[in-house]
């Protein structure tokens, strides 16, 4: 008994880390790039309703799920060209770029595009000295990690390219 509501708890908190995750990261992204004010908690409300509305509509297979990585980097680079600060253009362009080679790869094998955002964070937040931020992403990457592993998502090839190209395209491109 004990071990099926252990099985059932873990699966559903595997469920909730790969639902938030992405949540997570946008969220600490916009409050460290803008850092604390009445915009950046705005723009951090309208991001968590739009990843709702993204994960109703969510791809079910991966082609779709290359082709919706696709047009998020694309959309990640035309932003990027808007904010006035270099380092936030750098990292936006970065993102992008990330955004399009994992979906690329994914169009023939499936790499996880949750660690690579979650590692991508990490990167960033240490290039650019948020101590905070990279302990945070630090704590929920291998969080992150287990439960694509836990919800057969992927395989631990998968989540380690992930992780490898969330780190290595950010120090590349900055």
């Amino acid at each position: 008994m004990f071990a099926q509501i252990k099985r059932l708890l873990t699966k559903k908190f595997a469920l909730f880390v790969e639902k938030v995750s992405f949540q997570l990261i946008g969220v600490a992204i916009i409050l460290t790039l803008l850092k604390f004010s009445l915009t950046s908690i705005l723009i951090s409300m309208l991001w968590i309703y739009v990843s709702e509305v993204v994960w109703f509509f969510h791809p079910k297979t991966r082609a779709d799920e290359s082709v919706s990585l696709f047009l998020l980097g694309m959309f990640t680079l035309y932003f990027s060209s808007l904010p006035e600060s270099a380092s936030i253009a750098l990292i936006l362009k970065s993102f992008g770029i990330l955004l399009l080679i994992v979906g690329g790869v994914r169009t023939i094998w499936k790499v996880s595009a949750h660690t690579a955002g979650t590692s991508f964070m990490f990167a960033i937040a240490s290039m650019f000295g948020h101590a905070l931020l990279s302990m945070f992403a630090l704590i929920i990457l291998p969080i992150v990690s287990w439960s694509r592993l836990k919800l057969k998502r992927h395989t631990l090839m998968q989540v380690i390219v992930g992780i490898i190209l969330g780190i290595v395209i950010p120090i590349l491109l900055i």
